[in-house]
This record gives C-alpha cells, structure tokens and sequence, in this order.
C-alpha cells in the first residue's frame, strides 16, 4: 500500500506532500537531510491522483517541489483528510493541531 504523508518542518515551517509505502520510515529518512525537527503530521492512502490534485490546489502556496506555506487553506485541508492532525509539539501557528489523536484515515474520492 501507498500512502501520502505530510510532514512539516519545525513547529510553524513549510509542510511536505508526498508519497511513500512507509510514511514513518520517509519521515525518518527526510529527517537525516533537515536542519529542523520534521514531524510527521499524518498520512492517508494514496491514489493516483490525490496527490497531483493537492499539489495543483495548492500551487499559489507552492515553496519549492512538494513543499508549501502552512496557510490557513494548507493546514484546514489536511486536518480534513487525516482529522486529527498528530505531531511532538503542538505548532505556533495553528492551535487546531493537537499532540494525540488518529493521524490516518482513507482517502476520499473528492477533494
């Protein structure tokens, strides 16, 4: 099975979307080339075109690659897919993101 994950640098930086079989071990292995704490936010399955079609939503928040600006639109987009989001530290800039709570859940069939 494949997953998208999205993993967030430090507590209010940019937040990766990507794919992978194994979330927590891409996290960890994102982790070895950061400068920050990357934590894993959550994951849901994949299909072949969530993940382009979140991409394209967010293409005006678009940093570089798979990363973007945790904006409002970002972060209540996520918290939609995975519901509770997850994380080590609760982030400065979104209070909605709490530390316990389910981080997977299916993919939905619309965005």
């Amino acid at each position: 099975m494949i997953y998208i994950y999205f993993v967030q640098a430090g507590e209010a930086g940019p937040i990766k979307i990507g794919c992978s079989k194994n979330p927590h071990q891409r996290h960890q292995d994102l982790q070895v080339y950061h400068y920050e704490t990357l934590y894993l936010l959550g994951y849901i399955e994949h299909s072949d075109i969530l993940e382009n079609q979140l991409h394209q939503l967010f293409e005006h928040d678009r940093i570089r690659g798979e990363w973007f600006r945790p904006t409002p639109a970002v972060v209540d987009k996520i918290i939609l897919l995975v519901g509770t989001i997850t994380r080590q530290a609760r982030p400065k800039s979104d209070s909605r993101i709490t530390t316990n709570g389910p981080n997977n859940r299916r993919a939905p069939s619309l965005i």
